[in-house]
């Protein structure tokens, strides 16, 4: 009796197979996924877009972590990432950055919120872009920091307010604390100094 309950359960496991449905479900709880940081305390998806002082526009081009060449509906124009410094590409980790980038924004349409202009006459700005889900904004500067692709330039972050240089401090302390992206080597710090001309 018993093998004939098990060859039933098995004959209607292997249908339901055939027609396209899950018998068993993998369960959603992973160990120790619980307890793991979150590198955002709130969904960045729930993040208020300064709607007022953003335009839209395409990414034509990513040139490396923290510089983009985007079109707008009236021009073509060149945005470097306000508030961040990634390595350049051919140094270490620079490269990583700006896949990392491509793979955030490439051919996308983001916002970008103006903040001036750099002494390259690059746009500095803060550049949003929306969710797969479109459920909301993601601020490609900050989530540039938190994947480890890049450090927070405080010297150029004086024209945010207080609350977004606090998170994107919070970011840069997180990454570096859990070892992320250019974190993994030496502190982060090789790149940084060779930039700065320090070596």
């Amino acid at each position: 009796m018993l093998e004939i309950l098990i060859i039933a359960a098995l004959i209607a496991a292997g249908i339901a197979v055939l027609a396209g449905r899950r018998v068993f479900k993998k369960p959603r709880f992973e160990p120790g996924a619980e307890a793991e940081e979150k590198p955002f305390k709130i969904d960045p998806r729930r993040a208020a877009l300064p709607i007022n002082r953003c335009q839209l526009a395409k990414v034509r081009h990513v040139i490396d972590g923290d510089s983009i060449v985007a079109t707008t509906s009236t021009q073509e124009i060149l945005i470097r990432l306000g508030a961040i410094d990634c390595p350049q590409n051919g140094q270490h980790w620079g490269d990583v950055a700006t896949l990392g980038l491509i793979k955030l924004i490439g051919g996308r349409q983001v916002a970008f919120e103006g903040h001036g202009v750099d002494k390259h006459g690059r746009t500095i700005a803060t550049v949003y872009v929306r969710d797969v889900d479109n459920a909301g904004w993601t601020d490609v500067n900050a989530r540039m920091v938190a994947r480890g692709h890049a450090w927070v330039t405080r010297r150029d972050y004086r024209f945010l307010p207080s609350s977004r240089k606090s998170e994107l401090n919070r970011l840069e302390r997180w990454a570096q604390r859990k070892r992320v992206g250019l974190w993994k080597s030496r502190d982060g710090l090789p790149d940084r100094r060779q930039r700065a001309g320090i070596q």
